[in-house]
């Protein structure tokens, strides 16, 4: 993995500041508190996000409620941009972020975020649920303070430490699951041995029912003959009953034949007779209509004649509508000349030219408007005579109609008579017709009951029917208790089968609890006796690996770094430092502060290499940042960092420092400047 660049947003002292990362040794240099070991900080965020040691509070800027981390770095052929988020609530948390990768963009969760960066660096899964990378933290980035605690820490928690980190542990954990499944082993053979403890009683009981079953079934064998010829009887009855039955049965519909023939002969006699009274009776009422027919001279109308009288009114009403029209409109005029005259007498003024009204003009207008009534009365007299001689041509022929329409009842009456004279004829002629038809069928229903009353004459011999029922009786009874008895025996099989099954998939499971038992002995015996040892022997021998290469590498770093045959140091049992001075061995707390980072940085260098060899696969392995390596550095000590540099040969080198001579051993330098609380990139 190698930086290329980094964005921060709002995070402790930067604002907005875009840093970029170039390949080589880089120093991030300037004063004490300016920001540097922020930009590590922000890094290991946006790599892992939140964690104990990291928490969101202690990144996101004072008086903001928004912050954010973009890391761009490369792995292998992928180019990666990874954004994290910070938003202020009652705490600091995370939100959703997002992940590219060789431009490939997709939103992701903070725990969908540290996945895909586990899987990019090809570090462990189990990380994922864990709250710091030890890997990351002991390879990569170790803060200074943090090493110097490894180193002065309680050897327990030191060892514990570099176990989980070079993935010994693991061998730790596999001998105490070992153990667990070991006492786990022990205690279900216990029990599976009391779940077999009763195998061969349940086998003799399975026998015992099956042996009882056995018999049962013979018993059951020995009645089906029984059951057979009681059916083969019972069929055979029930045959001759039913032949009985049906003749019975035929016997009883040709009585209720009979009856209904009988019914339908009575009611045929009856209808025979009213049909011939109802004859009578038409006959009489014809002949009486044929006389009044005969007796009426139906009178002479033209329907043709009445319309036209009927149009000649309506035309003469029409015409008197006309001139009372007429002689209203010469009323309005003469009442409206009258009121003329009235008001022109009246008048003084003109009421719209206000001119005074004289004398001869009231004259002359009165003299108009006589003239005008005048004419009137004489139009309206000439109307009057005209209304009064045609209403009396109109009282004429409404008179003439009058008489034309009582001529036309008449002859309309005498017409219904006549219909009804021949509508009596016709229901003579079918009443007659329907009496033909009853006598006939009175005729046949005499000779159907006479062929009835004949079949029935027959005897039935009721008393066998009556004995074959009472066979059929016994016969069904003795079948019954056949049947039962076969029944209780059937249910008693069924139980018996049941109890069989239930005892059979009871001693199936306990043959599998007893060979169980056997495969759990062999892999308790396997556990104890080979695996336990096996990883005991991993163990050690890897952690003799480990332990001869991480003293040499701790030697060999703190001998560039420390330039004296003085002082010599190596690793104990527990990887604690032992420091031998002028044959003496000393404490490490009694180092010079510079011979303290001294060790501290040859121990961490020791432990990145020891880790990058045992898990080849990861992916962060050109990376190394150190923080503050020099503090207590002696000039010639500082000098000997260059060739530290030199030995890493790795291809980039982030080191964080205030002391400017490292800047002439350096490839690239960049330079922190804090003013008013804002950090930023001092500009060359």
């Amino acid at each position: 993995m190698l930086l290329k660049k980094i964005k921060l947003e709002n995070i402790r002292s930067y604002i907005n500041e875009e840093i970029e990362f170039p390949q080589g040794s880089i120093l991030l240099s300037g004063n004490i508190g300016s920001g540097k070991s922020t930009i590590l900080q922000a890094v290991d965020f946006a790599l892992f996000g939140i964690t104990q040691e990291l928490s969101g509070s202690s990144l996101l800027r004072n008086g903001e409620d928004r912050g954010s981390v973009e890391l761009h770095f490369a792995v292998e052929d992928k180019n990666v941009i990874i954004k994290r988020n910070l938003k202020r609530g009652t705490s600091v948390t995370q939100d959703a972020g997002y992940i590219s990768i060789n431009n490939a963009h997709r939103e992701a969760t903070a725990t969908e975020l540290k996945q895909s960066i586990l899987t990019l660096l090809n570090y462990p899964e189990e990380l994922l649920t864990k709250s710091k990378s030890l890997i990351y933290r002991y390879t990569v980035y170790t803060p200074q303070e943090e090493m110097k605690t490894i180193l002065q820490g309680d050897k327990d928690y030191r060892l514990d430490t570099l176990r989980r980190v070079f993935g010994i542990d693991k061998y730790k954990r596999l001998k105490e699951n070992a153990e667990v499944v070991m006492s786990y082993i022990k205690g279900k053979n216990k029990e599976n041995a009391i779940m077999i403890a009763d195998l061969e009683q349940k086998k003799s009981e399975k026998e015992k029912h099956k042996l009882q079953a056995k018999t049962i079934r013979g018993i059951i064998e020995s009645l089906l003959p029984k059951l057979n010829e009681y059916h083969f009887l019972l069929e055979e009855k029930k045959k001759k009953v039913e032949v009985l039955e049906k003749e019975i049965k035929e016997q009883n519909e040709k009585r209720k034949l009979k009856e209904v023939t009988e019914n339908s002969l009575k009611h045929k006699g009856e209808e025979y007779a009213r049909n011939i009274l109802q004859i009578q009776e038409i006959e009489a009422v014809i002949r009486a209509m044929e006389l009044e027919i005969a007796k009426e001279a139906p009178p002479i109308a033209n329907r043709e004649i009445v319309l036209a009288k009927e149009k000649e009114i309506m035309l003469g009403e029409t015409q008197v509508r006309t001139i009372l029209n007429s002689m209203q409109e010469r009323k309005t005029s003469k009442v409206h000349a009258e009121r003329i005259i009235a008001d022109i007498t009246k008048l003084e003024n003109c009421p719209i030219c206000k001119q005074k009204v004289t004398k001869e003009h009231q004259e002359q207008v009165t003299k108009e408007e006589r003239s005008k009534i005048t004419v009137q009365d004489q139009e309206i007299e000439v109307f009057q005579k005209q209304a009064q001689e045609k209403e009396a041509i109109l009282k004429m022929q409404k008179q003439e109609i009058e008489q034309l329409k009582k001529a036309e009842h008449l002859i309309m009456v005498h017409e219904f008579k006549k219909r009804s004279l021949e509508e009596k004829r016709r229901e003579r002629i079918r009443i007659l017709e329907a009496s033909m038809r009853t006598g006939k069928e009175k005729e046949h229903l005499e000779q159907q009951l006479q062929i009835v009353k004949e079949q029935i004459k027959i005897n039935l011999p009721e008393d066998l029917y009556l004995q074959l029922r009472k066979e059929i009786e016994d016969l069904q009874e003795h079948k019954k208790k056949v049947e039962i008895e076969k029944a209780t025996n059937e249910r008693e099989i069924d139980h018996l089968d049941k109890q069989i099954n239930v005892l059979e998939a009871d001693i199936q499971k306990k043959e599998k609890i007893r060979n169980n038992i056997g495969y759990l002995k062999e892999v308790q015996f396997w556990l104890e006796n080979m695996f336990i040892n096996l990883m005991t022997t991993m163990e050690k021998k890897i952690m003799l690996k480990v332990h001869a290469d991480f003293s040499t590498f701790f030697r060999k770093w703190f001998e560039i770094l420390v330039d004296t045959e003085a002082i010599k140091v190596a690793l104990d049992d527990e990887f604690c430092p032992l420091i031998e001075q002028n044959g003496h061995e000393i404490n490490y707390n009694f180092l010079s502060g510079g011979e303290k980072t001294a060790a501290a940085l040859a121990y961490r260098l020791a432990l990145n290499q020891v880790i990058n060899s045992i898990m080849s696969v990861i992916r962060t392995k050109e990376l190394i940042i150190l923080d503050e390596p020099t503090d207590g550095f002696s000039a010639e000590q500082i000098d000997r960092l260059r060739i530290v540099l030199e030995e890493l040969k790795t291809k980039q080198i982030i080191i964080v420092s205030h002391e400017n001579k490292i800047e002439s051993f350096v490839q690239h330098v960049i330079k922190i400047e804090k003013k008013d609380h804002i950090s930023a990139i001092a500009t060359q």
